[in-house]
């Protein structure tokens, strides 16, 4: 994980870091789901790593988004995880489709889509 400077292209900081998911960002940070589906946050500024949730681990998670103060990630049992994005605890839980859910939730206007594997389509506002 990279952070440039948009002015020139240079790297500004690096983080090692192994995902092949959709990464977030919000207030200045990022967020990312990890090869071992832990869920971090990096301070976008210099790359510092903000927090580190291991509680998810082999939960086949999606990526990450981002809405209000909140992050989102969905798992292959299809529950919907809700964490903290000051410092990623686990705040509430909500299962779509119990065949998984297979896509990052998208954000739209303060509305979360989420898709489950077995076609079903949820909206939430995340309050």
């Amino acid at each position: 994980l990279v952070g440039l400077d948009l002015r020139n292209g240079q790297y500004v900081w690096q983080q090692p870091l192994s995902t092949h998911r959709d990464l977030a960002a919000a207030d200045g940070n990022v967020f990312a789901v990890d090869a071992d589906d832990h869920v971090l946050a990096f301070r976008g500024s210099d790359g510092v790593a903000l927090w580190r949730q291991q509680a998810l681990q082999g939960r086949r998670l999606t990526g990450a988004a981002a809405v209000g103060d909140y992050l989102l990630v969905g798992d292959f049992a299809g529950y919907l995880h809700l964490l903290r994005r000051s410092d990623g605890e686990i705040v509430g839980r909500r299962r779509l489709d119990r065949a998984g859910i297979i896509t990052t939730p998208v954000v739209d206007d303060g509305m979360v889509f989420v898709q489950g594997r077995s076609g079903h389509v949820a909206a939430y506002r995340i309050e």
